[in-house]
């Protein structure tokens, strides 16, 4: 089941965090699996959990430049 990200967020953090962090960490990459975009609401699945580091990406067989692209956005 899929939640807004303010509702996953009172239910995994006690104060959870203001919309401007928890939109910033959809975006990043900092919340697995990664939350989707609908309209202009993130959902995120229930069990998500927030990842402190970003999450990993693959740059095998990536040229220096494209994976430092990849790692920048």
């Amino acid at each position: 089941m899929k939640l807004t990200l303010e509702a996953w967020a009172s239910a995994q953090f006690d104060p959870p965090p203001k919309i401007g962090t928890l939109r910033a960490w959809a975006k990043s990459g900092r919340i697995v699996p990664e939350p989707v975009k609908v309209g202009r609401t993130w959902m995120v699945d229930a069990w998500a959990q927030y990842c402190p580091t970003q999450a990993a990406v693959n740059t095998e067989g990536l040229s220096s430049r494209a994976a430092a692209i990849l790692m920048a956005a």
